[in-house]
């Protein structure tokens, strides 16, 4: 046989679904197959995002190193502490300078910054934060994943960095509670599945957000 069995099945589905598309159509009068095709290649990339978010989460640290000051409780509680600010202005200026300089974003810097100190303090080099994926859209959430190990400079840290942000939102659409049932993650635990340390900035890139 020239096909095994799942590529015939796999060809059957698609024709079955151009067939309901054309019917589709036909009811009004108009024939068009862009709609099929942007149907199709919406369905081709969420299954790319679903397997880049797999690759890139694979083996990640359940949960952060961090020395906790309260035992976690059995239950997710749902409650957090937020530290919420504004940067010093010469220090936002600095930040603005550097990343024009080491052609990144602004956000890669912060991202950078925080994620050394969770290095720091958690004797892991393996770090995962969480963020919106925009500032307009903060409901879904984005996992960002660093590593420093093999890294010995700190340009090369932050061009690691901007590349992780940028396959982030490359791949953003991917619902976050969709990500954590394609993960098997329990998210009922007693933490919050994938990450536990959430960055966000304001539209402005001053003020910021730790949760």
């Amino acid at each position: 046989d020239l096909f095994d069995r799942e590529t015939i099945d796999q060809m059957a589905d698609k024709f079955e679904l151009l067939i309901d598309t054309i019917c589709d159509c036909a009811t009004t009068n108009v024939m068009d197959i862009s709609i099929f095709n942007q149907q199709e290649q919406a369905r081709l990339k969420h299954q790319a995002s679903i397997a880049y978010w797999k690759t890139q989460l694979l083996d990640a640290p359940a949960v952060h190193g961090l020395t906790l000051d309260h035992v976690r409780t059995p239950n997710h509680t749902y409650s957090d502490v937020c530290l919420t600010d504004k940067m010093n202005p010469e220090v936002a200026k600095a930040i603005e300078e550097l990343a024009e300089a080491q052609d990144v974003s602004q956000f890669s810097i912060w991202h950078s910054a925080l994620s050394l100190l969770l290095t720091r303090y958690s004797n892991s080099t393996d770090i995962v934060i969480g963020t919106p994926s925009s500032y307009a859209d903060t409901k879904n959430l984005l996992s960002l994943r660093s590593n420093l190990n093999g890294i010995r400079t700190f340009g090369d840290y932050l061009a690691h960095i901007e590349e992780v942000n940028a396959q982030a939102q490359e791949h953003n659409d991917v619902a976050f509670a969709h990500l954590v049932d394609a993960l098997s993650l329990d998210a009922s635990s007693n933490q919050h599945p994938v990450f536990q340390i959430m960055l966000s900035l304001d539209g402005d890139l001053q003020h910021y957000s730790l949760d």
